[in-house]
């Protein structure tokens, strides 16, 4: 439960400043220094926040790219390969 209670990344610490300025209600100042920011610090948080979620991103909560879902190599490239080394002929 200190995973939650105690935020040790950065990235963590204002996902929950934010989090109890916006969702639990706490003042500006409140929020700041329970998790050790300067009220200018996390006025500019706030508002890098806002402008992440207008341009429709998500700041803390990125979708993850998946990798390609075709090989790179041509089939027949792959078999030439699987036969030689059936045949181990490329072992001097």
């Amino acid at each position: 439960i200190s995973y939650f209670t105690n935020p040790a990344s950065p990235a963590q610490r204002q996902y929950e400043a934010l989090k109890a300025f916006y969702v639990d209600g706490d003042s500006a100042l409140e929020a700041s220094q329970k998790f050790n920011f300067s009220p200018s610090y996390f006025k500019k948080l706030r508002y890098e926040f806002s402008q992440t979620l207008k341009s429709n991103q998500n700041p803390f909560f990125p979708v993850k790219k998946t990798g390609p879902k075709n090989r790179f190599t041509d089939k027949t490239i792959i078999e030439e390969i699987v036969a030689l080394r059936k045949k181990k002929s490329f072992y001097p």
